[in-house]
């Protein structure tokens, strides 16, 4: 099982996003960060939402809820924190355009038209 926590890279903001940075607690390991990297094509919020997806289903698995006097704990509830902050990356992702639009000028007439739109918009680069 392989971790690393880097955050320069795609892995390591990955991991950050996800709190999965202790080596010794891992849950999940590069190369599934990096299978879901590659499903998603690099959007680092849809791969962060599948990766919590996975925790949460394999908590799910083990969901139990204990009680010994006045001592409870419920670990169906980290499956369902998990699908939470899951849905709010899906959210993210759809948020972000997919394709930027540029405006194009090929006159100067068209170059000036820009630059008027821009500075109504009040851009400042």
């Amino acid at each position: 099982m392989s971790f690393t926590y880097d955050l320069s890279t795609n892995i390591g903001k990955i991991r950050n996003m996800i709190n999965d940075t202790v080596e010794a607690s891992a849950q999940l390991t590069d190369e599934e960060i990096n299978s879901f990297l590659a499903i998603f094509s690099s959007d680092l919020f849809q791969t962060a939402a599948q990766c919590l997806l996975k925790i949460a289903a394999s908590k799910a698995i083990l969901a139990k809820r204990k009680s010994a006097g006045n001592y409870s704990e419920d670990l169906s509830a980290i499956s369902r924190e998990c699908r939470e902050v899951a849905k709010m990356f899906k959210d993210m992702a759809r948020e972000i355009p997919a394709e930027a639009t540029a405006e194009q000028f090929l006159t100067d007439f068209a170059y000036n038209d820009v630059l008027l739109r821009k500075d109504l918009r009040e851009e400042t680069e």
